[in-house]
């Protein structure tokens, strides 16, 4: 259903299905890439193309995506104009800039996906179609399901689209706000256990400066299992350029510091920064877990390199 509401021009529904992905898990957020894609360009869409693609694990979106960005390309009568301005951007940001030069390949192949038929922008962040507007089209597999199957998860679409409106409606009067933004901080920075989740649910629809801000007292939660996936996700959705020099020397910051990690907490840094590309420093965390002086934790520096470090 998601992808059938950003492969159609209802910019209603399409705004919640863009909405309603921030909660989706890696593979079905992987599955809606191509549909996601065909709002790169929408300026109005931007910023959930922008952090929704980046929440997917690089090495799995790059082969993907890359092809779908050539193919709208190719149906462009201007292959030089703002589409390929804003491809080229959010492929810079995702910190897949050595790709921009297949853009305009002509041996790069991929599926085409055109454009919205109508300008379709995603709305102003306000409501969406009435619920008894239709629900267009059958399902991806061309099997038709029943109508109450339909109708609950339409529902189900809705309420997570909602939920996130009212989130991004709430975090709106705190961006750039330098009080909300050291509250936030504060409450990541304790392990009281009485915040945690909530603050970063409400981070989500910060703006990057204070979303970067945050970078160092997310980084304190990666590897904590009652708070997943939201620390990762909420990296990755910043821009490479200006999350690396910020994470990276939080990351091992945090590795030398802390006495108690375990040795599945090195794996978890090394697999976030695997997600985002970080093959350099993916390596030095092997290399520091391979020398290190418990044996537990040298072992996992030899799984690191089979993990993440053999292609």
């Amino acid at each position: 259903m998601l992808g059938r509401w950003l492969d159609g021009a209802d910019a209603g529904r399409a705004e919640d299905a863009l909405l309603a992905s921030y909660h989706l898990y890696d593979e079905d957020l992987l599955a809606l890439v191509p549909a996601i894609a065909r709002w790169v360009g929408v300026e109005s869409a931007a910023a959930h193309v922008r952090r929704l693609l980046g929440m997917v694990p690089v090495r799995r979106l790059r082969p993907v995506l890359v092809p779908v960005l050539a193919a709208r390309l190719r149906e462009e009568p201007d292959p030089d104009g703002p589409l390929h301005r804003a491809c080229t951007g959010l492929l810079e940001r995702l910190g897949l800039e050595d790709e921009v030069r297949r853009l305009t390949d002509p041996d790069s192949h991929g599926t085409r996906t055109p454009p919205p038929e109508t300008p379709g922008e995603p709305g102003d962040g306000g409501a969406g179609p009435a619920d008894g507007a239709p629900g267009g089209g059958e399902p991806a597999d061309g099997k038709a399901g029943s109508a109450d199957d339909e109708g609950a998860i339409e529902q189900a679409v809705r309420r997570s689209a909602h939920f996130m409106r009212r989130a991004a409606a709430a975090a709106a009067p705190l961006a750039g706000d330098p009080d909300a933004v050291a509250l936030i901080d504060e409450w990541l920075s304790t392990w009281s256990g009485e915040h945690d989740l909530d603050s970063l649910r409400a981070a989500y629809m910060l703006p990057d400066d204070d979303l970067l801000a945050l970078v160092p007292a997310i980084v304190r939660w990666v590897d904590v299992d009652r708070v997943a996936p939201h620390p990762r996700r909420l990296l990755c959705m910043l821009p490479i350029s200006r999350l690396r020099p910020v994470l990276v020397p939080a990351v091992f910051s945090w590795l030398r510091e802390d006495l108690e990690f375990d040795d599945l907490s090195w794996w978890s840094y090394a697999d976030l920064l695997d997600d985002i590309g970080l093959n350099d420093e993916v390596r030095r965390i092997a290399d520091l877990a391979l020398t290190h002086e418990d044996r537990l934790v040298r072992a996992m520096g030899k799984e690191i390199v089979e993990d993440f470090l053999q292609d």
